[in-house]
């Protein structure tokens, strides 16, 4: 519905300085550090949210999750790989292309909301005349070490 003060939470300042008092360890964190590192040729992913950089900052801090950015080249792809145990979904924000899970293709567009399964062997083309950009969101939050195209040393 269209916003009303009515649906406020707090009827006025006075609940609201109340109830903060009993959350002194609530904490809001900006990270201006994200800078996209390039996996596989030339797809740049830059991790928005990774629980692991939140805990350097707050110890007490912490989400189920994983938010990533990423950047695939016109022209360009992922290398075809398994995620072991995180669930991914990505939000393609621009450009379109084509996704392959298991050996089935399918075309995707901006707007588009991709699901893919946790182990599902993948792999993403750009197809379009411009960058591909989507937001990856991944449960529980992604680990290098169960992604099968990260060289194991």
């Amino acid at each position: 519905p269209p916003y009303s003060s009515e649906n406020e939470i707090f009827p006025d300042n006075t609940e609201f300085d109340r109830l903060r008092v009993k959350s002194e360890n609530a904490t809001a964190i900006i990270i201006d550090e994200a800078e996209p590192g390039v996996f596989f040729k030339d797809v740049k992913v830059a991790n928005l949210i990774n629980p692991a950089i939140l805990k350097e900052y707050n110890k007490n801090y912490d989400i189920g999750c994983g938010i990533a950015y990423a950047t695939i080249p016109k022209g360009s792809h992922t290398d075809p790989h398994i995620i072991e145990g995180t669930t991914e979904v990505d939000q393609i924000l621009q450009g379109k292309g084509e996704i392959v899970v298991n050996s089935k293709i399918m075309s995707f567009k901006e707007g588009d909301t991709v699901y893919i399964q946790s182990g599902a062997h993948q792999s993403v083309t750009n197809t379009g005349t411009e960058d591909l950009i989507f937001l990856a969101v991944t449960y529980p939050p992604y680990n290098p070490s169960a992604d099968s195209s990260v060289k194991r040393t």
